[in-house]
């Protein structure tokens, strides 16, 4: 029966690994992922100039409306690596670095699921269920980070409330955590939600007689570390700056509405459909389980419902953070409907036998060994056969217009105006010779350039003033785009170049030789 056992089974935390990594670096998935909103670029360019400069950027130096201005970068340590990574594997780099990550983060949610007691199956439709919304934000960026980190810090969390990790241990590891997080992401500020909500679980559980001095110590505990963390997440190099940034950014109203993902989901989008999905799934397991949720985890539920729906970028936090919980639910409804009879109790129990044997195969054969060798074997075969060749996309990123502009250097002059979304892709290509209009770290523009910037974008009245006052002398801009028309309207600009996915513009008082005929 083990033999058998293990043929069934040969390592599911293996498989599962294996599966996303070599999903995640091979294209097209690969080329989508980098060049969807190419941020991975700027980053890669910023760990770059660190480098060479030998520390921290005191501004960012590829946009020339921030010439001057102080520089919180709040990705810092992230862009190393993603440097460092590129720097060893070309653009292949990240996308290693990426898929490993998300990779050891789906293993660690099936093992966390099932350490918990949760069934395979429902462990495995969990899970399903979950990476359908990450996979929607699933870009080579630092938030990923936040994603495996947030998990982390939640687990442990747990593991306290279940007395499997002492408040000491959970408070020293929590601190060593944070301080590691702050230098690579600015979602470590998720950690002071998630403590409120074991705080009021915490609480709650005081309320019954039987817990009541363990849930106090508890609740003084997380409580007590909650300032302990906040300090712990001031060991950066800008302190409480980098907080006050970030939560002022967060606090305008308009700043945020620029992009897409701090606005609430979309439903009808194949991300919000998806989400609607794990909203479902969730509430089913609430609903059918009949034992008593830990409060813990139903307030760390609800709460990251409410920022989910609130912000669309919290949906893949919500569904990493909860799905163990979840997971445990829709255990606890099968084996409650296990119990019954007739057609539905015989097969809800044939599934709880199922997933009780695929459960002990895989805790016989020590699934994290396997996936690590796995991991060890996978890239030694891929270093051997040829690192994949993973680029920009040219129907995504300005990639021809971009290589047109740097064959002819005497076909434009002067400050560039381009879209936000090829900002980051064209500070890599460009810079030092050519300094971006606008990129991603729009945090650090403010509200008055960003409003200058869409006035020309939507092409209000006083958009060619806007361009002048600015002292824009060239355009990189889509081909069919409501600006590319007005600048082919306007008599003092000359289109020098075009393709399907972008065009360049100059303006005709500047006299210099094309290298090439625009198409």
């Amino acid at each position: 029966m083990r033999s058998t056992r293990w043929w069934v089974v040969p390592g599911v935390a293996a498989i599962v690994w294996l599966l996303q990594w070599v999903r995640n670096i091979l294209p097209p998935f690969a080329d989508v992922m980098l060049s969807f909103d190419g941020d991975v670029a700027l980053h890669i360019t910023l760990g770059n100039l660190m480098i060479a400069q030998g520390g921290l950027l005191p501004t960012e130096p590829t946009n020339y409306l921030m010439h001057g201005a102080p520089f919180i970068a709040h990705e810092w340590l992230s862009e190393l690596v993603l440097a460092l990574s590129d720097r060893a594997f070309g653009l292949a780099g990240p996308i290693f670095l990426l898929a490993g990550l998300v990779a050891t983060l789906t293993v660690a949610m099936l093992r966390r699921m099932l350490a918990i007691g949760a069934g395979m199956w429902p462990a495995v439709l969990t899970l399903v269920v979950a990476l359908m919304v990450q996979n929607t934000h699933l870009h080579p960026r630092p938030h990923l980070v936040t994603w495996a980190l947030a998990f982390v810090f939640a687990s442990w969390c747990d593991r306290v409330v279940r007395g499997d990790l002492s408040l000491r241990a959970w408070l020293l590891r929590s601190a060593a955590l944070v301080v590691l997080w702050a230098q690579l992401h600015a979602g470590f500020l998720v950690v002071f939600p998630i403590l409120l909500a074991f705080v009021a679980g915490a609480g709650v559980d005081a309320l019954s007689a039987d817990v009541s001095g363990p849930a106090w110590r508890r609740a003084a505990g997380f409580a007590g570390g909650a300032m302990v963390l906040l300090l712990a997440s001031a060991v950066n190099p800008w302190g409480f700056a980098l907080h006050a940034h970030f939560l002022a950014w967060l606090g305008n109203d308009y700043m945020t509405s620029f992009t897409t993902e701090f606005q609430p989901p979309d439903f009808r989008s194949l991300a919000g459909m998806y989400l609607l999905a794990w909203l479902a799934l969730t509430w089913l397991a609430l609903a059918a389980s009949p034992r008593r949720p830990d409060p813990s985890q139903l307030f760390l539920t609800l709460g990251l419902m409410v920022m989910a729906l609130t912000q669309a970028r919290h949906g893949p936090v919500l569904v990493t953070l909860t799905a163990p919980f979840v997971a445990l639910r829709l255990q606890q409804a099968v084996a409650a409907g296990a119990a019954g009879h007739g057609p539905l109790g015989r097969v809800l129990a044939e599934l709880d036998a199922s997933s009780a044997r695929l459960v002990q195969a895989e805790s016989e054969r020590g699934g994290w060994g396997i996936a690590a060798v796995v991991a060890v074997v996978s890239i030694a075969v891929l270093g051997v056969a040829r690192t994949p060749e993973i680029t920009f996309r040219g129907d995504l990123q300005p990639v021809a217009a971009v290589d047109w502009v740097q064959d002819h250097p005497d076909a434009v002059e002067g400050r560039m105006f381009n879209p936000f979304r090829w900002g980051a892709y064209l500070a890599w290509r460009l810079y030092p010779d050519h300094q971006t209009f606008i990129n991603s770290w729009h945090d650090h523009l403010g509200e008055d350039a960003l409003r200058t910037y869409f006035e020309v974008h939507d092409v209000d009245p006083d958009w060619e003033k806007v361009l002048r006052k600015a002292g824009v002398e060239w355009v990189i801009y889509d081909t069919g785009s409501k600006l590319g028309a007005a600048l082919d309207d306007d008599s003092s600009w000359e289109r020098v170049y075009r393709d399907n996915t972008a065009s360049v513009w100059r303006r005709k008082h500047v006299e210099r030789p094309v290298g090439t005929p625009a198409g």
